[in-house]
């Protein structure tokens, strides 16, 4: 079992952070090893799209260990192509999709952790976190620019538009910066070093001959869903009309993570993986909404604490007031559906 991965040249310049070379070879994942299925990506010169890969389609005569390496690979061959993607910088959605493929890897690590060591999988671990927080401050601003171009612009007025653009321009700004920050991230050699390590990890396998690492795949699957069930419902029962904005956010983490823990195991029969996802992502995009306007509003008193001459700006007053719009009604749209929404995901339980 092997893993050719390309390497990705990177060269430090001084207006530059970074430059990204072409794909040197052909990217393969050989698992002839598991079943005689080659996973064949070609990527050459062209163009491509951002890959936002969901399910590494596992087989049910998997074992856990196959169907470990089978996920942890086509996870991370999705980080390299979204990681081409976003320092090529063709387009923001690659940053985007990086940002997520290293948080499915992540899980799939939590989920088959019980089969790695201990000590290697922490390390892995804590570097792919150690991406989310660079990716994450760079995302986020990518999203309120496309909510102030796509909706608080259609509110302003001729009058306006002289303290709109002061506001938008100034969050465009941000964006460079936060950008050379992800390109300062990839380009590092903490990164560099994760990489080599991963790949080599995926290259070795997992050759552990334990009882777990054995057992069919489909047994995992149907103990992760059950397991990841009881949480959700611990956890919603926590929640009340009245509570943080912090606990919601929480929450929607929580969603986040058994989303993706479940779609490793949607292409299992006898597994509703894809039904109790789309239960799951219905909750998750309300939830999505109700952040982003919350963390708007946060950086909107950020701006006006550093440029108070705007404080009583008509401009930004319509931009409040359409996030303080959106908070509310994403909050009182979750409140509506988390009940029965919860009480459609607990029908899966012990079900698969």
């Amino acid at each position: 079992m092997y893993l050719g991965i390309c390497r990705i040249e990177v060269g430090v310049q001084k207006r530059r952070l970074l430059e990204l070379a072409v794909f040197e070879r052909i990217l393969v994942v050989d698992f002839s090893a598991l079943s005689g299925t080659l996973l064949h990506m070609k990527q050459k010169n062209k163009k491509m799209a951002p890959v936002n890969g969901k399910t590494p389609e596992l087989r049910e005569d998997m074992s856990i260990r196959d169907a470990a390496i089978a996920s942890f690979a086509y996870y991370y061959r999705n980080m390299l192509l979204n990681e081409k993607g976003t320092l090529e910088d063709r387009d923001p959605e690659f940053l985007h999709y990086l940002r997520v493929a290293s948080k499915r890897l992540r899980v799939a690590l939590a989920v088959f952790g019980n089969i790695i060591d201990e000590k290697e999988s922490a390390y892995f671990k804590e570097n792919l976190k150690s991406l989310a927080p660079v990716l994450g401050k760079s995302r986020d601003t990518d999203v309120y620019l496309e909510f102030l171009d796509e909706k608080a612009a259609r509110l302003m007025t001729h009058e306006d538009q002289g303290d709109f653009h002061k506001y938008r321009n100034f969050f465009s700004r941000r964006r460079k910066l936060r950008k050379g920050a992800v390109l300062a991230k990839l380009a590092s050699a903490e990164h560099r070093k994760f990489k080599r390590k991963f790949s080599s990890f995926i290259a070795k396998g997992l050759t552990s001959e334990s009882v777990e690492g054995n057992a069919k795949v489909i047994e995992t699957a149907k103990a992760c869903m059950d397991k990841c069930i009881d949480k959700m419902v611990k956890c919603s029962k926590e929640l009340r009309n009245d509570s943080t904005d912090p606990e919601m956010h929480e929450f929607r983490i929580r969603c986040r993570k058994f989303r993706y823990a479940t779609e490793i195991f949607i292409n299992l029969p006898g597994v509703p993986a894809e039904a109790l996802a789309e239960k799951l992502i219905a909750l998750q995009r309300v939830l999505g909404t109700h952040q982003d306007a919350v963390t708007a509003g946060a950086k909107l008193d950020s701006f006006i604490r550093t440029h108070p001459a705007l404080a009583k700006s008509k401009a930004l007053g319509k931009i409040r007031n359409l996030q303080d719009e959106t908070v509310r009604k994403s909050r009182e749209k979750f409140f509506s559906i988390l009940r029965d929404s919860m009480k459609d995901i607990t029908s899966f339980r012990g079900n698969s």
